[in-house]
């Protein structure tokens, strides 16, 4: 219960002054920094925070990384629309045109990305790759694996509306297998069998 109410605060904090580090949020608060990471972590999984940014330190270091409230939090109805555009566009096609809709939406998403450059060395892709996921708030990672690599979803993008248009994860698979220029397979999905994370083989891509 403890942990729940700290969250808030933290939530509450962010809807009062936003984007905040890390360093301000636990200064702000009184809390640990390794809490505040904590929490922000389940805030993000939650869907309720992104990342908006990156503040320079002063001499060496990393940048920080800032936080606020996601687009969803503010109290838009983004949410509504994409539902509505979504169900408009997916009524009462066949499965071949939802799956162009949906291999021309990872496209589309994609060239908004940018490409990757083929003639650099496999980790150099992946990581470029990784990069690109989770600008756009997929906290991406990759492990490697018996089959070759898989990226590691930590968030789902998507999570206010996937329930409801599941297929979004297909458009996922289409996205990475433009990106890296092979083939992409599913083989675990966030909150399905306790998984934490949404996983996708890679093959021959990289």
């Amino acid at each position: 219960m403890a942990a729940i109410f700290s969250r808030q605060k933290v939530l509450d904090l962010l809807k009062q002054s936003s984007p905040l580090s890390t360093r301000q949020i636990s200064r702000k608060l009184a809390m640990t920094e390794a809490n505040v990471r904590h929490h922000l972590a389940v805030l993000g999984r939650e869907g309720l925070i992104d990342v908006h940014g990156r503040l320079k330190r002063q001499g060496r270091g990393r940048p920080e990384k800032l936080f606020g409230l996601n687009d969803r939090m503010r109290g838009d109805n983004l949410d509504l629309l994409s539902n509505s555009l979504m169900e408009i566009l997916l009524t009462s096609r066949s499965d071949h045109e939802v799956e162009r809709f949906l291999r021309s939406l990872g496209q589309r998403i994609r060239s908004k990305m940018g490409s990757i450059d083929p003639s650099r060395p496999p980790s150099s892709r992946l990581h470029h790759l990784i990069d690109k996921l989770s600008t756009n708030h997929y906290q991406a990672r990759w492990e490697a694996g018996a089959e070759g690599p898989q990226v590691l979803f930590g968030r789902c993008p998507y999570a206010s509306i996937i329930r409801r248009h599941p297929e979004l994860c297909k458009m996922d698979q289409y996205l990475l297998e433009d990106l890296v220029g092979g083939f992409a397979r599913q083989t675990a999905k966030i909150g399905e069998q306790r998984s934490l994370v949404c996983r996708f083989q890679l093959y021959e891509s990289v």
